[in-house]
């Protein structure tokens, strides 16, 4: 038996035209494969199927792969100490701590 239906919430994450459906396959009560209908641009399928090929898998482990890449968190941008100086020299001593925390008391 098969069992096609809209996945909810699927409209807010997906580009204007394409149509998500999940068909999943049940055999005496058991989950057997879920599969998943997408309408994708020809251009682009044109382009899936020949990087596949390219690349000896098959289609679906192509987009299964492109899709896991694209949902893994990308690192946040590095934070760049800017140091402020004054005349060519640093505004304190870090090596003097109690000067270093008197500056930074007055910086806040």
């Amino acid at each position: 038996m098969f069992v096609s239906q809209e996945v909810p919430g699927s409209k807010e994450l997906r580009a204007p035209g394409v149509r998500v459906v999940a068909q999943i396959s049940v055999s005496a009560g058991m989950l057997i494969c879920m599969r998943t209908t997408l309408n994708l641009n020809d251009e682009l399928m044109r382009k899936a199927k020949k990087a596949a090929a390219e690349s000896g898998v098959t289609l679906t482990s192509f987009i299964e792969d492109a899709v896991r890449e694209a949902l893994v968190p990308q690192p946040a941008k590095p934070y760049k100490l800017h140091w402020r100086t004054h005349d060519g020299t640093l505004a304190v001593d870090p090596a003097d701590r109690d000067a270093l925390y008197e500056f930074l008391e007055r910086q806040s």
